[in-house]
């Protein structure tokens, strides 16, 4: 049963999407692979204020997540169509990525999936045999497999 307000949202996303859509087709040049665009482009066209004089750190966390959300919508919207945007220099620049640059983006997702699958495999083995205690430490068994899903760049 779909309620008033789960349609209300999908009807929010679908405007949004449509409005990401025809911004993409209104600037295809600027979606080609290997071409680049700037923060202030991508402020400028999804309509994100800039930041005021002496913002305070919660005024930049906001701005921050503004600009996030919109690269991470654009690169939903863009992978419809092979297409995946990457950010640089701290979201100062953007780059679409080549054909094998975007390959190499799909195999790095699926070792993601992998090890996010293998993460929560391991959260419900642990809420079902300890019920989320810490009783004792890890077997040597138990650190091999959690080495084996870490990202070894966090470490």
């Amino acid at each position: 049963m779909t309620t008033p307000r789960i349609t209300a949202q999908v009807s929010r996303a679908t405007t949004l999407v449509k409005r990401l859509n025809n911004i993409i087709d209104t600037n295809r040049s600027v979606f080609t692979a290997g071409k680049t665009f700037t923060q202030s482009w991508l402020m400028n066209t999804y309509g994100i204020a800039p930041m005021a004089m002496n913002p305070s750190p919660k005024d930049v966390a906001r701005f921050n997540l503004k600009l996030v959300t919109a690269y991470t919508k654009l690169n939903k919207l863009l992978a419809k169509r092979g297409l995946y945007v990457k950010s640089t220099n701290y979201y100062e620049t953007f780059e679409v990525l080549t054909l094998e640059k975007a390959i190499s983006k799909v195999k790095k997702y699926k070792n993601k999936a992998k090890g996010d699958k293998a993460a929560s495999r391991n959260l419900d083995k642990g809420i079902k045999n300890f019920k989320s205690k810490w009783t004792k430490k890890l077997s040597k068994d138990e650190i091999n497999e959690v080495a084996s899903y870490i990202d070894k760049s966090c470490i």
